[in-house]
């Protein structure tokens, strides 16, 4: 009976996943929203300390990879 229930339960899944994607409605004809002629200017926190993001990067693979250097140059 396990087996049975095995393979079944898979595909009733699929079925139960994919109707409610497939009951929409049609879109075709509404489409997405046309953008505004001035999009709003917000501001990126990121784009502020990239350059500090970078450095923090390098410093933090160079760390790593001084590391796995001396776990594998202790067990030499």
């Amino acid at each position: 009976m396990r087996p049975r229930i095995v393979k079944i339960l898979p595909i009733v899944y699929c079925f139960i996943a994919v109707i409610p994607m497939l009951s929409q409605g049609p879109t075709a004809g509404a489409g997405p929203p046309w953008p505004s002629r001035n999009p709003p200017e917000l501001p990126m926190p990121i784009d502020d300390n990239i350059l500090i993001l970078l450095i923090v990067g390098l410093f933090y693979g160079f760390y790593t990879i001084v590391k796995k250097n001396r776990a594998t140059n202790t067990l030499s």
